[in-house]
């Protein structure tokens, strides 16, 4: 019995042993952590403006989802009202877990952000568009394989993004899950997730409450309010 529970300890030793140094709880990583990798890049696909903007918005959306869906409504009239404006608008693709394909369109979204960074809004607005094509019975009998593919003919078909070998890109894996954990690092759950200038801000769309999607001109005027507010302020 004793040379079994020495066995085993030697098992569980050699399991840390190989995995690597654990990083004790609050102690900052400098460089890559284990299993974090430190993003090479700032996160995120902006809409409109630039990281030198005086205000910046940021929505954390994901492509499955209805209240992403309605919300992004009113963030593409944001894009176009202060196109001209010192105003950054900045997404971040969150693939909720329980939208069962989200994670494949998340990766979607990154690749085409990464290569061809012009198209990945009309593709963004097509995934959107057919939302209906990815839940219960459509994809129920569907391999992975065969919703990568008609990921990549919904690119094909309605914007002409060449995706060939989507199925078979791993390295937009990875971008993806850096940023999912990047967003849950600052404690994201939901979508949509705003912040303004760095500060969460909640504005419609409220989720699981049993509120149909409030209407994009409703909440335009909220926001305009809310930005125009920062515009006109000094910085301190």
């Amino acid at each position: 019995m004793v040379s079994l529970l020495l066995l085993l300890a030697a098992a569980v030793f050699a399991g840390f042993a190989a995995a690597g140094p654990v990083t004790p709880p609050g102690t900052p990583c400098i460089g890559p952590c284990p299993g974090y990798p430190l993003p090479p890049r700032r996160q995120g696909f902006s809409l409109t403006g630039s990281p030198s903007s005086d205000v910046h918005l940021e929505m954390y959306g994901d492509n499955l989802c209805s209240f992403t869906k309605a919300a992004f409504t009113t963030i593409d009239l944001l894009a176009q009202h202060y196109a001209d404006k010192s105003v950054e608008i900045r997404v971040h693709w969150f693939p909720l877990p329980f939208h069962h394909n989200a994670y494949f369109v998340a990766m979607a979204d990154h690749w085409v952000g990464v290569n061809q960074p012009e198209l990945l809004w009309p593709f963004a607005r097509a995934i959107f568009a057919q939302q209906g094509s990815f839940f219960g019975k459509a994809t129920t009998t569907m391999t992975p394989d065969a919703v990568k593919q008609h990921i990549n003919d919904i690119a094909s078909n309605v914007t002409g993004i060449n995706m060939t070998g989507f199925k078979n890109f791993p390295s937009a894996d990875i971008p993806t899950r850096v940023a999912w954990k990047t967003a849950t690092s600052r404690g994201m759950y939901e979508t949509p997730s705003f912040y303004l200038n760095g500060f969460r801000v909640r504005i419609g769309w409220p989720p699981y409450q049993g509120v149909a999607p409030e209407p994009a001109a409703s909440n335009l005027t909220v926001w305009t309010t809310m930005i125009d507010a920062l515009l006109e302020t000094p910085p301190y």
